[in-house]
């Protein structure tokens, strides 16, 4: 029988007819195990139970939640009652708490904080387990106490080993908060768990002031449970807030801090290295904790010097380097200073081609800070082979081991470039204008033939080039560049002129674009062409809609433009005397000369490739410069040649110049 809310008078009229009643019956009031128990609100309402024969006991379970804490016991004892109350885990087995007489006289009574959300179980019994009889009243009541404190000056320590720690938002607009000390770089998992079922978290995180958020989250932990992944900026005590999501809401949860790892910028072994190329591009990196290392990959080739070092150190970075070889174990070389002050530098030979390893770590095993690694090619050229025709080598094209030769008013040469210390002329097709430039696209070699138009050569088999179409233009087609289904043609004083090549036995016109000045060259990147327009600078012209070209922009430059590269945010045009100009084309309506390079001779040709720029420089033949500073190019190699250098074509081994007299130049990058 179970009565509730009953005041002590009617208490003891019922107890005394209850107990005559189940002595007579000798009948149980409360299961005696944990699988009979008899379900109790947590809630402070009064159940009441007799232990009737001797050695009667009597189980009674509730549900807890995880960080709230709990009085259970014992009241309203009959005279001859002396009650004994264990508490057990959710197993019903684990004893977590005993007590006999803390509740005053012969009640018992057990404080209790529940480590995770559960039902556990109480069981009474007399003092005198054998011989003891009587009744009571058993109240299980949650604590309003505030389990952690409501801001940074009274918070919780919590460890960061993972190490869950139970809390209560117990009223509404309650916060618990906790502090936990970090390390710099290093990366923390802050999340909530074993929510009650009332229970949404929201998780605050606090820079060591108490007062800046550096972080916030609400339910990222999967459901209702908050997760938060975070690198320390610096080392030092920091806070974290939970509250419920809604301002009305209470609740039980679990809080656990993790460390879990450091927030690295590059791999610490070989099978994580980050791949560099070795055109000086810079780098930056930082040892972002005591004994970090980082890795970093290139490729080199056999004969070539590199030159790898660090720059731009933090006033607390002192770098080592060290070179493996390609099994990222062999030290093949290793560096303290020898980069003025604290910073590192190698010049090394490669002995074999291949990829090769670098680590940057502190000179000190508890040295931390940042720095710049760069990898520079100690490019070399040399002329390993050149073929010599009867007219002016202007254009140059390769594909495969074929290199197509736009040789004046010759037309197109076909030279056989496989071996090439030793290239022959193996085909050949004569121009009616005056062969100018060239480009080649799949089976097609299409020819800008000044006077002549555009014509379309099918190079299926290279050794009898066959032509198949012209297109005759308005002007004089003096360059050609093809995207797709259609050829763009830098036409001289007829501008751009654009061709629909999809069927190229049958070339039509299907838009041009009057340029300010006579159209020199072409160069296509995105939705944009870059007529290069001698005297009057750089034309970009919108070519999204090839039946509608419209301009967008222009920038007028000290030199003549003769060609273009697009690369990025930045074209670099051959500007004759001028060297190359360097033109910021972010917003390609407004371009404008951010640099140049004074070339020792004048430009007229360019190709990148790997950093690199290739500049056909005219009488000073190859001139290689490095574009790791895109807006700052330097000189990193230069072979003179003996004609006019005019267009330049670079593949991973060779450039090949069209050197105007000189004839075909086929120069090995070493």
């Amino acid at each position: 029988m179970i009565k509730r809310g009953l005041r002590w008078a009617t208490l003891v009229l019922l107890f005394g007819l209850v107990g005559a009643s189940l002595g007579a019956a000798n009948a149980d009031d409360h299961g005696n195990t944990p699988l009979t128990a008899t379900p109790i609100a947590a809630d402070g309402e009064l159940i009441t139970g007799c232990i009737e024969p001797a050695g009667d006991i009597d189980y009674f379970l509730f549900g807890a939640v995880g960080g709230r804490r709990y009085l259970i016991q014992t009241s309203h004892l009959t005279p001859e009652m002396d009650t004994l109350i264990y508490l057990f885990g959710t197993d019903g087995q684990t004893i977590l708490a005993v007590d006999d007489n803390s509740g005053g006289g012969r009640a018992s009574k057990i404080e209790w904080s529940c480590p995770a959300s559960g039902a556990y179980f109480v069981m009474v019994r007399h003092a005198q387990a054998t011989t003891g009889t009587g009744c009571c009243g058993l109240t299980v009541s949650a604590a309003q106490a505030d389990d952690h404190g409501d801001d940074p000056l009274s918070a919780t320590p919590i460890s960061t080993d993972g190490s869950p720690i139970a809390g209560y938002i117990e009223v509404p607009g309650d916060v618990d908060y906790f502090l936990f000390s970090a390390e710099a770089n290093w990366s923390y998992l802050l999340a909530t768990e074993q929510l009650s079922a009332e229970m949404d978290t929201l998780l605050t995180l606090y820079a060591p002031d108490g007062r800046t958020v550096l972080a916030e989250d609400d339910n990222s932990g999967g459901g209702r449970a908050s997760r938060l992944a975070w690198a320390a900026p610096a080392s030092g005590t920091y806070f974290v807030a939970v509250r419920h999501a809604d301002p009305n809401g209470t609740g039980g949860y679990a809080l656990t801090v993790k460390k879990t790892g450091y927030g690295d910028d590059y791999g610490n072994s070989p099978a994580t290295a980050v791949a560099v190329p070795t055109d000086g591009t810079a780098l930056a990196g930082r040892i972002e904790v005591p004994g970090d290392v980082d890795f970093f990959s290139f490729s080199a080739k056999a004969e070539a010097k590199y030159t790898i070092a660090t720059s731009d150190l933090s006033s607390e970075m002192d770098t080592f380097l060290t070179l493996y070889g390609p099994d990222g174990r062999t030290v093949l070389a290793e560096d303290d200073n020898s980069g003025g002050g604290r910073a590192s530098r190698l010049e090394w030979s490669c002995p074999a081609s291949g990829t090769y390893f670098v680590s940057v770590r502190h000179a000190r095993p508890d040295g931390t800070g940042a720095y710049t690694l760069t990898i520079s090619a100690v490019l070399q050229l040399r002329e390993v082979g050149s073929f010599k025709p009867s007219g002016y080598a202007l254009d140059v094209w390769v594909e495969g081991q074929f290199a197509y030769l736009v040789v004046g008013v010759f037309g197109l040469l076909v030279v056989y470039v496989s071996d090439p210390a030793s290239p022959k002329e193996v085909g050949s097709h004569s121009t009616r204008g005056y062969a100018r430039s060239i480009e080649v696209q799949g089976r097609y070699a299409y020819r800008a033939d000044r006077g002549g138009g555009l014509v379309i050569l099918d190079i299926s088999d290279p050794t009898r080039p066959e032509e198949v179409a012209t297109f005759n233009t308005p002007g004089s087609a003096q360059d050609v560049a093809v995207h797709g289904r259609y050829a763009y043609i830098a036409d001289n004083q007829g501008g751009l002129q654009i061709v629909d090549i999809s069927s190229p036995t049958s070339p039509k016109g299907v838009g041009s674009w009057s340029t300010r000045g006579y159209a020199e060259g072409v160069y296509l990147s995105g939705r944009y062409a870059y007529i290069s327009t001698g005297d009057a600078g750089l034309e970009i012209v919108d070519i999204s809609d090839p039946a509608k070209p419209a301009g967008v922009g222009w920038v007028d430059l000290l030199g003549e433009s003769h060609a273009a590269w697009v690369n990025g945010n930045y074209a670099y045009v051959a500007s004759g005397y001028r060297g190359v100009e360097i033109v910021d084309i972010s917003d390609p309506a407004n371009p404008r000369e951010v640099g140049s390079y004074d070339t020792p001779g004048e430009v007229s040709g360019l190709f990148m490739r790997g950093g690199y720029l290739y500049v056909a420089d005219y009488g000073a033949g190859l001139l290689v410069l490095s574009l790791a500073d895109p807006a700052a190019p330097r000189p990193v190699a230069m072979l003179d040649t003996p004609g006019s250098a005019v267009s330049v074509f670079v593949t991973d081994e060779y450039a090949y110049v069209a050197d105007r007299e000189g004839g075909l130049r086929i120069i090995e990058l070493m």
